[in-house]
């Protein structure tokens, strides 16, 4: 189990989201959403890696590349479909590595990655 999981403060957010499941269908719904938010989180971090700097930080005044909104992607999974909103820079440089930018589906495979890559 992962250090994470272990976290007091985890556990307890997500027994409170559990016990409000009442169908399948809200803990698919569930599972989909906090997966959009991983993913984000996830493209959001790899954004700053990329430009060096976090975003409203003063070190990107001037740097000759800075964030340039979002993009909306649909990822198809084992339960659906998802859109999120992929981070791009000014330059169209940024090339995300968990996700790239063809990417369209995000399999059972491709999951397990994304988890081991967050959480690592």
């Amino acid at each position: 189990m992962n250090d994470l999981m272990k976290d007091p403060e985890m556990i307890a957010a997500l027994q409170t989201l559990g016990k409000k499941l009442k169908t399948p269908a809200e803990l698919v719904s569930l599972n989909n959403e906090l997966t959009k938010i991983t993913i984000e989180a996830a493209l959001n971090g790899e954004m700053n890696v990329h430009l060096g700097y976090r975003k409203h930080s003063l070190e990107g005044y001037n740097s000759g590349n800075s964030r340039n909104g979002y993009n909306r992607k649909t990822l198809k999974s084992e339960h659906g479909e998802m859109e999120i909103a992929a981070p791009r820079d000014r330059n169209g440089e940024f090339d995300p590595v968990f996700l790239t930018k063809y990417q369209t589906r995000l399999g059972t495979l491709d999951a397990l990655f994304f988890v081991g890559y967050i959480l690592n």
